[in-house]
């Protein structure tokens, strides 16, 4: 090996090895501290645009899990009113049976008709207080639509066919059914039935609804553990393998600065042998 004091190759060499180690230190001690395996894109290029992606998937996923619950939640409160209309409902045919025979004194029709109009203000009540956020779904006739998926178009969507449950929509306001009279009892007899069967359509219309929303929930709960999972292997620090990488770069720092402090001195031999 040539003696020379302008290029220290060796010192070079130990050099680089330790920038080198320096650097490894560097990256494990950032993903340590920040949990991130992927700290910017230079770590991986690959890797950090597909953990940007997901990420974004994952906002969406769980945004339309909330679309779903919230949509279940609202069916939920619709049915829960519906159950108590049914109730209504069926004690106005009661009173409207009573009514419907000759048995009754003008005098129990009258008593009987007063709570079947207040039982009429309950049935309109229910309808137009039960909401969510402000969205009415008994009160109106209308097309609700729930987004449970996360792109766009039909298959990402759930669409509920809204009927209005208010008395005029079921025919059974106070211009169209009374117990007054026995021949009127016994029209308001046929009115109630029908209010009843439309009642029981809806309510079924809304079961299958929630059946829907509930299975693009479990769905999209699936999905998102499942990216979620994905995303943790890319993007986040397995500590087990940063804290064994830090160790041997830490090690072979040391050991590079040990060389490079002999490396150093191999020009100081020229010295001596001018000196001899």
């Amino acid at each position: 090996m040539s003696l020379v004091v302008h290029h220290n190759v060796a010192a070079r060499f130990a050099r680089l090895h330790l920038d080198r180690a320096q650097e490894a230190i560097q990256s494990s001690t950032d993903r340590m501290s920040s949990g991130y395996r992927l700290n910017r894109a230079a770590d991986d290029t690959t890797a950090f645009a597909m953990s940007m992606r997901f990420g974004s998937d994952l906002v969406g996923l769980e945004t339309v899990n909330r679309n779903a619950r919230n949509g279940m939640n609202l069916i939920g409160a619709m049915e829960s009113t519906s159950g108590e209309i049914l109730r209504v409902l069926n004690r106005m045919r009661e009173l409207a049976t009573k009514n419907a025979t000759e048995t009754m004194t003008p005098t129990d029709r009258t008593e009987a008709q007063i709570e079947f109009v207040a039982l009429q203000d309950e049935i309109q009540r229910l309808a137009q207080t039960t909401h969510m956020n402000r969205v009415q779904g008994l009160a109106v006739s209308d097309t609700m639509t729930f987004q449970v998926g996360a792109g766009g178009g039909a298959a990402n969507q759930v669409v509920l066919s809204l009927r209005s449950m208010t008395l005029n929509a079921l025919s059974i306001g106070p211009g169209n059914a009374d117990i007054n009279l026995m021949s009127h009892a016994q029209d308001a007899l046929n009115k109630i039935d029908t209010a009843l069967s439309r009642l029981n359509t809806r309510r079924s219309q809304m079961a299958a609804t929630f059946t829907q929303l509930n299975a693009a929930f479990e769905v999209t709960a699936g999905d998102r553990e499942a990216l979620l999972n994905t995303l943790n292997v890319i993007r986040d620090t397995d500590y087990a393998v940063e804290s064994t990488n830090l160790a041997q770069n830490q090690i072979r720092s040391q050991a590079a600065v040990s060389i490079l402090s002999q490396a150093n001195t191999i020009p100081q031999l020229a010295l001596q042998l001018l000196q001899a």
